[in-house]
C-alpha cells in the first residue's frame, strides 16, 4: 500500500526511486539499509514522525543552524511502500516509488528552535524538553510540511 514518508537529505543526495540509505553514513564501505530510512506521514503516526525527525536531526545527525547554511539540508517527502523492518536507528524503512516534494529544511529547524525557546521561556512547564515536548507541539511543525505538499494529507 502506498503512503507518504519524510526524511532529511543533503541537496543533491536524494536519488528518488533508486535511493537506498547507508547504515550510519558508511556507504563507501558498502553498508546499506534494505530501503530508504524515513518516517511515515500516515495520519496515525505523523505527530510522532515530527518528533522522530527532530530526534534524528539533533541526536543522530547532530545538525545545527551552521550545518543547514553550509550543507543545504533539505526535507524530502516521497510516496512509497513500507518495509517490514526498521532502520539502524529505529526509523521506518520504505521503498520510494515517487518523489512528491523537496524543500529547504531551514524552515523546520527554525520552528523547532522556536518551540525550544518557548519551552525555555515557560518556567511553569513540567515537561522535559526533547522528543515528547516536540510531539506535543508537532502540529505546528506539520503545518510547515503541509504548505509544501501539492494536496493536503
Amino acid at each position: 500500500m502506498q503512503e507518504l514518508f519524510i526524511r532529511l537529505d543533503m541537496d543533491g543526495h536524494w536519488r528518488g526511486a533508486d535511493h537506498r540509505s547507508s547504515i550510519q553514513g558508511v556507504a563507501e564501505e558498502g553498508f546499506w539499509e534494505e530501503g530508504v530510512s524515513c518516517y511515515s506521514l500516515k495520519e496515525l503516526y505523523r505527530l510522532e514522525a515530527m518528533a522522530d525527525l527532530y530526534d534524528y536531526w539533533i541526536n543522530y545527525a547532530s545538525l545545527n543552524v551552521n550545518d543547514i547554511e553550509r550543507c543545504n539540508i533539505q526535507v524530502t517527502i516521497f510516496e512509497g511502500e513500507m518495509l517490514n523492518s526498521s532502520g539502524m536507528n529505529g526509523e521506518d524503512l520504505a521503498i520510494c516509488h515517487k518523489t512528491i516534494v523537496q524543500f529547504d529544511a531551514k524552515e523546520l529547524y527554525v520552528k523547532w528552535r522556536e518551540i525550544e525557546q518557548r519551552w525555555e521561556d515557560d518556567m511553569q512547564t513540567e515537561a522535559s524538553f526533547g522528543k515528547e515536548y516536540i510531539k506535543e507541539n508537532a502540529e505546528e511543525i506539520f503545518s510547515i510540511i503541509q504548505k509544501h505538499l501539492p494536496t493536503q494529507i
